[in-house]
């Protein structure tokens, strides 16, 4: 009888383990997931930092250039991590001081291209200063300008935006411009005349250190430029230029050409071409035209050549 208790007791407590065996095992085929989340920036999802190339150079109305932009949270090594709070995009020549006992929050950094941030410790641009010339990107701002605020985080007590490039304010104009002439009002015969002429734009040295920058800048400072001729003249009064529709050939470089033509006896001949001007930067367009002039000095026909 008792082995028979024995027995029984010894198959309950081996049944028992293999329950207790099973159990564990399952426990650890369950996985166990921890959740991280990143902190929103400016109460949105989180969005990775702009290259330094996606973020805008210009104003909407295209009239300014950005020189920098900067973000008023805390900047981290890590650029997924960084651009939080707020950002400020500042036009070149903007320049700010704090009010007394404030400062300007600046975790994280762009500065454009052609662009310089001057970054001060003090009030009205005084006391040391660190510059950044771009193109830079600082995800996180170093404790460089001598003041901390908000836990830690960066901030200036005044700064100033400057960029070498400007966006073009001039006003253009245009009108006929006499390239070659030939008198053969003095003679009975027929004569030939070989002129020159260039097709092509000679740009303002603001508009060339402009365009140097970059080809992004380039691109933004021509494209306000032809834009003013078509706004301003658009279709000329003067030549009949239509200056929303300029050539290929214009907006390039100037290129010479050489050009042979007869004119007839007791007669004169002028070459005019239409050209225009905005500031310091002339076009010379690939609009041609012949105007004869008689013995007598009056006008003749004119014959459009291009």
């Amino acid at each position: 009888m008792m082995k028979l208790l024995l027995l029984i007791l010894q198959l309950a407590l081996l049944n028992e383990a293999k329950t207790l065996e099973s159990a564990l095992k399952d426990s650890f085929k369950e996985e166990t997931h921890v959740h991280f989340d990143l902190p929103a920036r400016n109460n949105t999802a989180r969005q990775p930092c702009p290259a330094i190339g996606d973020v805008p150079i210009v104003t909407q109305d295209k009239k300014e250039f950005y020189g920098v932009r900067y973000y008023d949270g805390r900047g981290h090594p890590v650029t997924a991590l960084s651009c939080n709070g707020d950002y400020h995009d500042r036009v070149s020549g903007y320049n700010d001081s704090a009010p007394e006992g404030e400062g300007w929050l600046m975790g994280t950094l762009y500065v454009h291209a052609g662009c310089i941030f001057d970054g001060f410790s003090d009030y009205n641009y005084e006391g040391s200063y660190k510059e950044y010339q771009g193109p830079v990107f600082l995800s996180e701002v170093p404790d460089v300008f001598g003041n901390t605020c908000n836990d830690g985080i960066p901030c200036v007590a005044s700064y100033i935006v400057t960029c070498k490039q400007k966006m073009p304010d001039c006003v253009p104009d245009d009108r006929w411009t006499t390239v070659a002439s030939f008198d053969n009002s003095g003679s009975s015969l027929p004569s030939t005349f070989t002129y020159k002429y260039v097709i092509g734009t000679t740009w303002s040295n603001q508009m060339s250190e402009g365009s140097d920058v970059s080809t992004t800048v380039s691109g933004e400072m021509k494209a306000s430029f032809w834009g003013r001729f078509e706004a301003t003249i658009g279709v000329s009064h003067t030549t009949g230029y239509n200056w929303g529709y300029i050539s290929t050939q214009a907006k390039q470089e100037r290129q010479e050409f050489t050009v042979e033509t007869k004119v007839p006896g007791g007669k004169g001949i002028k070459i005019q071409q239409t050209s225009g001007s905005c500031g310091s930067s002339d076009v010379s367009t690939e609009a041609l035209r012949s105007v004869e002039v008689m013995a007598n000095g009056e006008f003749g026909e004119i014959l459009i050549l291009n």
